[in-house]
């Protein structure tokens, strides 16, 4: 469910800022024992939603296939049993690359806190306020916006999330008149 997401990634940041660490989480990429297996609208989603979140290592589960034994099965990940690529493998490969891209800025920001437009879904629900330096035209959209804080300069940056991966979002907002650029 979506609260959960959203609520572990926010827990995961409050224990990695107690003691001071960075935190990591997987990105589940295949189907295993009863869960589902995302598609690469599904990876994206968990991947940009745990960016936003503040998370600085990612790694998949699984990136290849393991062998099913007595107590748990699996279903293709991005790599198969064999050694092939899936159907996952170009899709991952792309979101990678610009996760490789971010990677650098990303680095040097802290993620504060984490906003939310639309429907809301429970307990770690925070709505976004209404002055931040970013906003949407329509608050109807399922979005999430991070407060992150370049560890150097203080500057503030954000990363919108669609958090909807199964209906691509066309998103028009507005900006803060002191951002110079986006």
């Amino acid at each position: 469910a979506e609260s959960t997401l959203w609520d572990q990634l926010a827990y995961n940041r409050t224990i990695g800022r107690r003691l001071g660490v960075n935190t990591a989480t997987y990105v589940q990429s295949m189907a295993w024992n009863n869960c589902n297996r995302p598609n690469a609208d599904a990876i994206r989603y968990q991947v940009y939603a745990s960016l936003a979140a503040g998370v600085k290592q990612l790694s998949y589960f699984c990136w290849q296939t393991p062998r099913a034994n007595q107590y748990e099965t699996y279903g293709p990940a991005v790599i198969d049993i064999d050694g092939n690529p899936t159907d996952l493998f170009e899709p991952v490969s792309k979101i990678n690359a610009a996760v490789q891209a971010l990677g650098p800025t990303l680095m040097k920001l802290d993620t504060e806190d984490v906003y939310f437009t639309g429907q809301n879904f429970g307990a770690g629900w925070k709505d976004l306020p209404a002055g931040f330096f970013i906003t949407p035209v329509d608050w109807e959209q399922n979005l999430a916006f991070s407060l992150m804080q370049d560890k150097v300069s203080g500057h503030a940056y954000s990363m919108m999330v669609n958090r909807d991966y199964m209906k691509p979002a066309k998103v028009s907002f507005k900006a803060d008149e002191s951002i110079k650029t986006l």
